[in-house]
């Protein structure tokens, strides 16, 4: 046998373990991948299935006559269906941050906090007196963070102008 027949014949043996082994390897890849796909699936399913809570904290503003936009009672069935539209699609508890939860604020708002807009305008108040009221008046802040965790400031304000979500 020639030098190069050996040469061919060794070439065509890894060929054919080349071929026999890539299969089994290929299987063994998508097998694994299969399996971390489906515990991934598994820990998503199950940290949904864990109540998560969100703190919030409703303050409601006065007008120029010192009086509160709305009456604190009257926010209460939008606040139990908003609770209960987070429970049911997103498993989310909604909690109070202070107490009561809804609070009426003590001073009388700016105009522009008063009557905000929900479109692009809204940009341009973020750094007029609507934005900085808003900002003095978020719930959980006394100057230095004293939490991780925040809530969410809710804002009932007298009227929103150009909102297409409601």
């Amino acid at each position: 046998m020639s030098f190069w027949s050996s040469i061919k014949t060794a070439v065509k043996k890894v060929w054919r373990a080349v071929k026999a082994v890539v299969p089994l390897v290929v299987r063994a890849v998508v097998g694994l991948i299969m399996r971390v796909i489906h515990i991934v699936a598994s820990l998503v399913d199950l940290l949904h299935s864990f109540e998560k809570t969100m703190t919030i904290q409703v303050f409601i503003l006065r007008d120029a006559r010192n009086q509160g936009v709305i009456a604190e009672a009257d926010i209460e069935p939008t606040l139990a269906k908003t609770k209960k539209i987070f429970k049911d699609k997103f498993n989310v508890a909604i909690k109070a941050y202070g107490k009561p939860m809804v609070q009426t604020l003590s001073w009388p708002a700016p105009v522009a906090a008063l009557d905000v807009d929900c479109d692009a305008a809204a940009y341009s108040h973020e750094f007029g007196g609507a934005g900085e009221y808003f900002a003095d008046h978020l719930a959980g802040w006394v100057g230095i963070p004293i939490s991780l965790a925040f809530p969410v400031t809710v804002y009932v304000v007298r009227t929103s102008r150009h909102c297409t979500c409601w």
